[in-house]
């Protein structure tokens, strides 16, 4: 198993996890355009849902040109009180016709939470986090949808799951710390990300919101047709793909470019199920299913690829290139979806065999760089490596008690006894400001006994530019800029450690 390993989630950063998917879930489920069905509009109404969409789209992407990473705890715990005083009026106070006008509010403090949880998303999750964090809050939304088309909400329920849902966001942004990002540089690598890895994440962000987008006009376009199966299929459809999605990771390397090939196969056999419908009307049930799966899959991959990137590399640039893209791309949506609404059969038909032949050509053009990113650049798999270092307890930990030998890497000198190397490395790592992972372990110790980038590269069985990006998350930890530094810091601990001795 790879990224699967739930020993990896770690419980100081149980909070955040558990915040991101409320949050996520909750504004999905109940705001946005994408899960309106006949049986949701209780609450928040069709015209309300693509209002909102539209505009926490836009004001997301306007507070990421301004935000700062420190402003993370005041905009969650800000966020999360103004969005339940606001909720408690929005829902009990304003009529129908007020709730239209108060929706571009709605959007404001949802895009304020949004910053607020988007740092802990980026730079305090580790990658099986990230990748938990995003399969649940999809499997929740898929269930909400199922709840709905069950009748088990109805109005002053609703409103009250949604009050419910608030204050436990307020009560979790309130454990939020702003010392949990210390040990975090706030500065971006030198290492910038790769351009073909950046492309690729433009190229999750468009190819998800049109399968989403794409995918709302074809299950708006079977309402009438019979509401109760398209809705049913759809959302057990969306449970199917996070199932699909949580065995692909387990079994399949390179996931991300597997579970790719899947979103746009099952959005085509969406499509042509749709095709057949006029006649065999049995086929709804293939429309409302797939679209389901492609969907969901194609979400997760998104903010799961984002948060991946963000992780590794510690550069906004690509947050903002990518909100800008979801402004475009899932404001159009929201357009095409609202003028496609009118549409007879016969012109869905036409707009979706464009939409079809325009996918399939624009994805084979760009399927040799999506398949240099995931192979030859090999950034997904390596994050993936990452995140199993969370799974043992970090060594600073281990080496201020009792060294647990079988946790230290491969051919450790620690392993071999004390030796002055050995010395030098535990009085290092008992001196870092906050705890290393076995791999910046494993890099530092190569580092201190002078191999050089390619060595190191080829020792650790990673690219040299993840040797670099290592190096500068080891130094970081110490407070240094270069080896001649961490040299010199370790001569300096270890003069300290003999004169205690004597």
């Amino acid at each position: 198993m790879k990224i699967i390993a739930l020993q990896a989630i770690r419980l100081k950063n149980l909070p955040y996890i558990l915040y991101w998917v409320i949050h996520y879930m909750w504004v999905v489920v109940f705001t946005t355009w994408w899960t309106y069905t006949p049986y949701s509009d209780q609450v928040f109404t069709y015209e309300a849902r693509s209002i909102t969409h539209a505009a926490t789209l836009v004001f997301s992407a306007i507070l990421i040109m301004f935000c700062k990473k420190e402003w993370f705890v005041t905009l969650a715990r800000a966020g999360s009180i103004a969005m339940l005083a606001f909720m408690a009026f929005y829902l009990f106070a304003l009529t129908p016709e007020q709730q239209r006008y108060a929706a571009p509010v709605v959007s404001l403090i949802v895009s304020v939470e949004c910053m607020g949880i988007f740092v802990p998303y980026i730079l305090l999750m580790n990658n099986t986090e990230k990748y938990y964090s995003m399969l649940i809050a999809f499997a929740g939304v898929n269930i909400f949808g199922l709840l709905y088309q069950q009748r088990f909400f109805g109005s002053l329920s609703e409103k009250i799951a949604i009050i419910a849902i608030v204050a436990v966001l307020a009560a979790l942004a309130v454990t939020f710390r702003k010392k949990d990002l210390n040990s975090v540089s706030t500065e971006p690598l030198p290492v910038k990300p790769p351009r073909i890895a950046v492309f690729s994440l433009i190229i999750n962000c468009f190819s998800c919101i049109f399968v989403k987008g794409i995918g709302k006009v074809i299950l708006d376009s079977m309402e009438t047709a019979s509401p109760e199966t398209a809705y049913f299929w759809h959302f057990t459809g969306g449970l199917g793909g996070c199932a699909l999605y949580f065995i692909i990771f387990a079994l399949v390397k390179g996931s991300l470019q597997t579970v790719q090939n899947i979103t746009f196969g099952s959005f085509l056999l969406a499509v042509i199920s749709f095709a057949l419908y006029d006649d065999f009307p049995q086929a709804i049930t293939a429309v409302a299913f797939f679209t389901g799966l492609s969907g969901t899959i194609s979400m997760i991959s998104l903010y799961y690829n984002l948060g991946v990137i963000g992780g590794k590399y510690r550069n906004v640039n690509h947050l903002k290139q990518a909100l800008w893209c979801a402004v475009f791309g899932g404001g159009g949506s929201v357009l095409i979806g609202n003028i496609a609404k009118g549409l007879g059969y016969d012109q869905t038909i036409v707009l979706l065999a464009v939409t079809s032949v325009s996918l399939i050509i624009f994805y084979y053009l760009l399927l040799p760089f999506l398949v240099n990113t995931y192979y030859k650049q090999q950034w997904i798999i390596e994050s993936e490596q990452e995140a199993q270092d969370a799974v043992s307890e970090t060594l600073s930990t281990g080496l201020q008690t009792k060294v647990d030998r079988t946790q230290l890497p491969e051919g450790s000198i620690l392993a071999d006894g004390e030796s002055p190397h050995a010395r030098r490395m535990k009085n290092l790592i008992t001196h870092s400001f906050s705890p290393l992972t076995r791999r910046e372990y494993q890099l530092a110790d190569c580092i201190m006994r002078g191999l050089r980038r390619s060595e190191i590269a080829k020792e650790m069985d990673v690219l040299p530019e993840t040797v670099t990006k290592y190096t500068n998350r080891v130094y970081s930890k110490f407070d240094i800029h270069s080896r001649q530094e961490l040299f010199k810091l370790a001569e300096q601990l270890d003069r300290q450690w003999l004169d205690e001795e004597d």
